[in-house]
């Protein structure tokens, strides 16, 4: 009998007769029965779920993916891990400064994205999570995004997570806390150092209050080969309580990284709470490892300026070694350094970010540079720029007579010596330039196209315009003549006065919807023929769309 089928007259006997029995019984009676028919059911559900189980088990033991070798099933997670990797650093990079979420206010256990693929793996069945765990390089790398810093088991999780990975496997760690969190979150180092016997790449981006218990410490970090470091905010209290650590300190210096044999490249940067502390009286000097280990320096934003706390003398100290430099420059102060020159005899790639153009002009008059092959020169502001930082460039290229091979320049483009400057570079093969305004890359774009022999090694052209607007953003125009002649395409020999094979363009909408139509139909012709062209728009709210595809209609892609 079914649910909706009305008894038949058997039926209704029968439970006539059970209605008069359990009527005539006493009420303990019957509680004590209702009691064992609720037992009895309990204990059919329990084997209900046991018997699911075992049935899922089997299923699982049975499906084609268990029966794979444990070593292929680890070579799928990998690859799993890899590119879901990639996206969950994209989608906590682009949404670090959004509003958190009330249910999961740091971003633990709120969605495919927001989670560790690692994680995702161990939630699927027991054998998945076991071969995940047994997965020892699995676990060798370790991003962590901190958000609210309101979840208060990151120092547990971090030591779970770097447990799977073994005793022995390098480690590359990635942590990430925002301005203001340093207090909730200090306690989150304590869960990374015990393993810094197995550290290979430390990037920290988080407040001095997270990363004070690293510093004060001597750490054996035998393996360690590289270190970003970008504290994202200094206060006055906060440097109060390190300069607290007199015990930790041996003739002024931090010996955080002095037992790093392999570490050779250091990224550090720092910005600076401006209203409660004054950036003097912090020097990551402090910390730098061993002069004749480092071959990579990067000091970016308020880290380090050569005019002043001796950094002419510092650099002196580390020129012999060093392949790469990033520097930030500051116009010379009364109180600075006197600047002497330097010789750097191994550099490689320099790259020099100033607020103004004349901060660098004494840096670079400075510098002797026999080896340089890469220079990447910026201008924070936006502003006009005269022709001395470039002459100072220009005789610095002369005394050091190297030859580059690629340059980069953002902002850095009004000045009427440039294209002197790049008319000298024959050998250059990759060329970068930037501007906030579209419009400013014109004048380089008329230099090149006017001037077809010019550059004659160049393979890589970058014109990256932003998304600002200017007063009428005019089109650019030339960008046709450039490729004429220049071009090399798949299968021919090269141009007349080049091998040019990639073209990269940034404009805004404004100046592309004012481009000349049978220029874009050139450049699409191009494409066409196997040129590697890459053209992408700026709109308004700040979107990047790829227009290549569609130079002829003029309709976007977003990206």
């Amino acid at each position: 009998m079914s649910a909706s089928d009305p008894p038949d007259e058997i039926e209704k006997h029968a439970i006539s007769e059970r209605w008069r029995t359990f009527s005539s019984l006493p009420t303990t009676q019957l509680r004590a029965i209702l009691t064992q028919e609720q037992i009895d059911i309990h204990i059919l559900r329990d084997k209900l779920s046991t018997a699911e189980k075992k049935v899922a088990m089997i299923k699982t033991i049975l499906s084609p993916f268990s029966r794979l070798p444990q070593e292929l099933i680890s070579e799928i997670f990998h690859f799993y891990c890899a590119t879901q990797g990639v996206i969950y650093d994209a989608f906590q990079k682009r949404n670090s400064r959004t509003r958190p979420s009330k249910v999961d206010p740091d971003r633990i256990v709120s969605g495919v994205f927001t989670i560790p693929p690692q994680m995702i793996l161990t939630q699927i069945c027991s054998y998945w999570r076991t071969v995940a765990h047994e997965t020892r390089s699995l676990w060798t790398n370790l991003t962590v995004y901190i958000q609210t810093g309101k979840f208060t088991h990151h120092e547990q999780l971090i030591e779970n997570w770097l447990n799977h990975s073994g005793q022995n496997m390098p480690l590359d760690i990635f942590l990430s806390v925002p301005k203001g969190k340093g207090q909730v979150t200090k306690s989150i180092m304590l869960g990374i150092i015990p393993f810094a016997n197995r550290w290979r790449r430390l990037e920290l981006s988080a407040p001095f209050q997270t990363i004070r218990p690293l510093l004060i410490r001597t750490l054996d970090a035998p393996l360690l080969e590289h270190v970003r470091m970008n504290i994202c905010h200094i206060t006055e209290s906060s440097m109060l309580a390190y300069s607290m650590d007199v015990t930790f300190v041996s003739d002024g210096y931090y010996p955080a990284f002095h037992n790093a044999p392999k570490l050779h490249s250091f990224d550090c940067g720092a910005i600076f709470d401006p209203d409660t502390y004054h950036e003097d009286t912090f020097s990551f000097l402090t910390i730098l490892p061993q002069p004749q280990q480092l071959t990579r320096l990067a000091m970016n934003g308020n880290a380090f300026v050569p005019s002043i706390s001796g950094g002419f003398s510092l650099l002196g100290v580390y020129a012999h070694t060093l392949v790469s430099l990033s520097i930030h420059v500051s116009r010379e102060t009364p109180d600075a350094e006197a600047p002497f020159p330097l010789t750097f005899p191994q550099l490689r790639s320099l790259s020099v970010v100033a607020s103004f153009p004349f901060d660098g002009d004494h840096f670079f008059e400075q510098l002797t540079l026999p080896v340089l092959e890469t220079f990447e020169f910026t201008i924070e502001k936006d502003c006009f720029m005269n022709d001395q930082a470039y002459t100072k460039i220009i005789d610095m290229q002369a005394r050091s007579s190297f030859v580059l091979k690629e340059i980069a320049i953002c902002n850095a483009l009004n000045a009427s010596n440039l294209c002197t400057f790049l008319e000298m570079q024959n050998s250059l093969r990759r060329l970068s330039l930037s501007a906030l305004h579209s419009c400013k890359l014109q004048n380089v774009v008329s230099w090149l196209s006017d001037k077809p022999s010019a550059l004659p090694c160049l393979q890589e052209l970058h014109l990256l315009g932003g998304q600002l607007k200017m007063g009428s953003e005019d089109p650019w125009k030339g960008l046709e003549d450039i490729m004429h002649g220049r071009a090399q395409l798949p299968g021919e020999p090269m141009g007349v006065y080049g091998n040019l094979q990639l073209l990269d363009i940034r404009m805004s909408k404004t100046a592309f919807g004012r481009m000349d139509q049978d220029e874009l139909n050139s450049l699409q012709q191009y494409r066409d023929l196997g040129l590697d062209i890459r053209f992408h728009i700026w709109l308004s709210n700040g979107t990047l769309v790829d227009a290549v595809d569609h130079l002829a209609s003029r309709t976007f892609t977003p990206i």
